[in-house]
């Protein structure tokens, strides 16, 4: 079937969007690396790791609190712009509460239980930090979803550069005390909420017990989503906190790691454009126009995704090595190999990130878990097993394996959905009222 002219209009609209969003996240990770890199280079290695496994656990604590909101508020607001407003107000003051509990109890357990990592001080700015992204990540999300693409790329872009600026303004004036680092960061980031917040104008309420019912009712497939995914992009640094001994094995693995996540994180807003574009061509078929094709509804998609993960992982492979020995210096040159070993998994999660968006613009969330619950339990196992053998070279192998094998599930999982129609598996629940 040959597209239409309305077809090939849709599609155009998606390949600028894909573009300016991407194009937006690739500055604002390159400035996120530049800042993490310049930041581990001044303070040294056994500092860094404290930075690391602070904002780590912090993350993986938080992926409870994010519990998927910001996937569901995507979906909601693409099906059903009328209670857009009401239902991101419900998520950010759910976040906010329960945020503030995990955060308390993180900061008395953790110095606890491993006090030679976890300084109070750090974590207690890195938890704050870490709340305050989340609140601006469901603000973004809104944004994105009402097509407010160019408020919310200039408004994250110019976070980013002042927070690289920061740590560049710190370092020039000698400074060498972390919290002063990660309290001008947290000052930035919570600038940029109260920004956001004061041009959107959420209505943050007091938290009733059925408002979290309702809406843990219908988000429950994307909390446990998101939590499965964090877990299995983030238990390897965990792990080798509890593995290893040795802090600058630690911090060679930490800061391949964010880089990584830097360009991976480029892919993620991509699900911004896609997902409201898989839903808007659905609704034009249940309207009865003309029917999308599957080569441009699916196909096309998938190709451009794919061919922006080559192009980034391409870059790690050729770039990669020689920008950490020019940024970051000799006391980090053992992270360059890994890197470029690591690069391969760009490419992949591109194309994990487009079937994931398919199967969210379809309802159809919930064919997720078990594909991302078997690859992060094969993780586990196979760092547990052979990290002490293979070390940091056999972990990035087997992250590269694990991707794989979760592209090769979620595949399977989009194709049981086929010839199946969206409204058949559209929730029946109303959004929860504030």
């Amino acid at each position: 079937m040959q597209s239409t002219p309305r077809q090939t209009s849709f599609f155009k609209k998606l390949l600028q969007a894909l573009m300016a969003v991407g194009s937006t996240a690739t500055l604002s990770q390159v400035l996120v690396m530049l800042q993490t890199l310049v930041l581990a280079r001044w303070i040294g290695p056994e500092l860094n790791a404290y930075v690391l496994v602070a904002f780590n656990v912090a993350g993986l604590g938080f992926i409870l609190i994010n519990w998927g909101f910001d996937n569901w508020l995507l979906q909601r607001t693409a099906l059903d712009q009328e209670s857009s407003h009401e239902n991101l107000a419900m998520v950010l003051s759910v976040k906010l509460l329960f945020g503030a509990v995990l955060g308390i109890i993180l900061l008395i357990f953790l110095p606890i239980v491993r006090p030679e990592i976890y300084i109070p001080i750090i974590l207690a700015l890195a938890l704050l930090d870490v709340l305050t992204e989340s609140l601006c990540a469901s603000s973004y999300t809104y944004l994105y979803a009402s097509d407010q693409y160019k408020r919310a790329s200039i408004t994250l872009s110019i976070s980013r550069i002042l927070r690289l600026l920061s740590t560049i303004t710190l370092i020039f004036l000698k400074v060498r005390t972390l919290p002063w680092f990660l309290g001008l960061r947290l000052l930035i980031d919570l600038g940029t909420l109260a920004y956001l917040w004061l041009i959107i104008k959420p209505k943050i309420k007091m938290v009733k017990f059925h408002h979290i019912q309702s809406l843990i009712k219908q988000t429950w497939s994307f909390g446990l989503a998101e939590i499965l995914n964090f877990a299995y992009d983030r238990i390897d640094l965990t792990l080798l906190a509890f593995l290893s001994l040795i802090n600058v094995e630690i911090s060679y693995y930490g800061t391949t790691s964010n880089i990584l996540y830097a360009g991976l994180s480029i892919l993620i807003p991509l699900q911004y454009v896609l997902v409201p574009y898989i839903i808007n061509q659905n609704k034009s078929t249940e309207n009865g126009n003309a029917l999308p094709s599957k080569n441009t509804l699916y196909v096309q998609p998938l190709l451009l995704l794919l061919g922006m993960g080559l192009l980034g992982s391409l870059f790690l492979y050729f770039f990669a090595e020689p920008a950490i020995n020019l940024v970051m210096g000799k006391a980090y040159a053992p992270a360059g190999p890994l890197l470029r070993l690591a690069s391969p998994i760009v490419l992949l999660r591109a194309g994990t990130v487009a079937l994931s968006s398919f199967l969210i613009a379809r309802q159809r969330q919930e064919l997720k878990l078990l594909p991302l619950g078997i690859v992060t339990l094969l993780k586990i196992i196979l760092i547990s097993v052979l990290y002490k053998t293979y070390g940091l070279e056999g972990m990035i192998l087997i992250f590269i394996f694990c991707e794989l094998v979760l592209l090769i599930l979620y595949a399977i999982q989009l194709l049981r959905t086929r010839g199946q129609k969206t409204h058949e598996t559209h929730q029946s629940d109303e959004a929860p009222s504030a």
